[in-house]
């Protein structure tokens, strides 16, 4: 499973493609037609396929990402938030607050819920 490169203040997250695919805004993006041919893109490939190369997430926080790559990752992995995931009420509001905003369904259920 590939990774996608996150730049969001300062700092690199590595996400699973799989799991942000299921945003409908990271979809979108993930289907656009890339460029293609000599010159077009740079050398470390597209955006957000290396850490040289991240998609850059402006006026975004890390805290909040990591929060919801937290709860993410194993519901896009196993298909379950597993009962032993540690995840306080701040964590499920920034998950909530980011699956709204990206458009991220199957976190709404969980987090709404949960909350």
């Amino acid at each position: 499973m590939a990774d996608v490169f996150l730049k969001i203040e300062d700092e690199i997250l590595s996400v699973p493609r799989a799991s942000l695919a299921i945003s409908e805004v990271f979809e979108d993006m993930f289907q656009m037609p890339q460029p293609s041919g000599e010159g077009t893109a740079d050398a470390e490939g597209l955006e957000g396929s290396s850490k040289n190369n991240p998609i850059v997430l402006e006026g975004e926080k890390i805290a909040e990402w990591r929060s919801l790559v937290k709860l993410l990752v194993p519901l896009t992995t196993e298909g379950i938030v597993p009962a032993e995931l540690e995840l306080d009420i701040c964590d499920w509001q920034d998950s909530l607050k980011l699956a709204k905003k990206y458009n991220m369904e199957p976190v709404h259920s969980p987090s709404s819920t949960d909350i």
